[in-house]
């Protein structure tokens, strides 16, 4: 597991009390250094490298790449009033951190062959939605030129099944243990 994933989601503080944890440091880093850890697998690799020598940690925390530190608002939990139409509030998080993974991974797509199969899928299945409920889904319905989107996830299905990292969120009611994709479900840790 890479420490982008290590420290997962929550507020500002929570990541930057886990990243303190995980570089064992006496005082949190700087939103640039977080912001930079969470854009720049290089730079989270390099921090994990170096972290039992302090000289060249502290170099590095205080020289990180250039990243906006606007990406944290992706990593954070949204508050009551900033929660979707159906309630979650996680699309638009969703959303944004997927965006970040999808380019730190050089903004590849899967093959013609794997996409159809997704898109397929996702047309066939009782959860999708002619929808696009935030802004940040709204843009992207606008550049991929479909509003459809997953009623589990919140994803925009168009943008969702072109990314390889990408995963559907519902099992396959005629192969229990695959997704509707027919990949092997992947349970991950539920968000708290």
């Amino acid at each position: 597991m890479d420490l982008i994933e290590t420290l997962g989601h929550g507020s500002r503080d929570e990541l930057h009390a886990r990243l303190q944890a995980q570089l064992g440091l006496d005082a949190p880093v700087s939103d640039r250094a977080l912001a930079a850890v969470m854009t720049s697998h290089w730079f989270a690799q390099k921090l994990m490298a170096v972290r039992q020598s302090p000289e060249a940690l502290r170099h590095l925390l205080a020289n990180p790449p250039a990243a906006p530190v606007s990406v944290l608002d992706h990593f954070g939990r949204k508050g009551r009033d900033d929660r979707d139409a159906d309630g979650s509030g996680h699309a638009d998080h969703s959303l944004g951190r997927s965006a970040l993974t999808w380019l730190r991974n050089g903004l590849r797509n899967v093959d013609d062959e794997t996409r159809a199969r997704r898109w397929e899928a996702c047309m066939q299945c009782p959860h999708q939605r002619d929808s696009a409920p935030g802004p940040l889904h709204k843009m992207t319905a606008a550049v991929v030129r479909s509003t459809k989107t997953c009623g589990l996830c919140g994803c925009n299905l168009r943008a969702k099944t072109a990314v390889p990292h990408e995963r559907c969120p519902d099992e396959n009611p005629a192969h229990p243990g695959l997704t509707r994709w027919s990949d092997p479900i992947i349970h991950q840790p539920k968000e708290t």
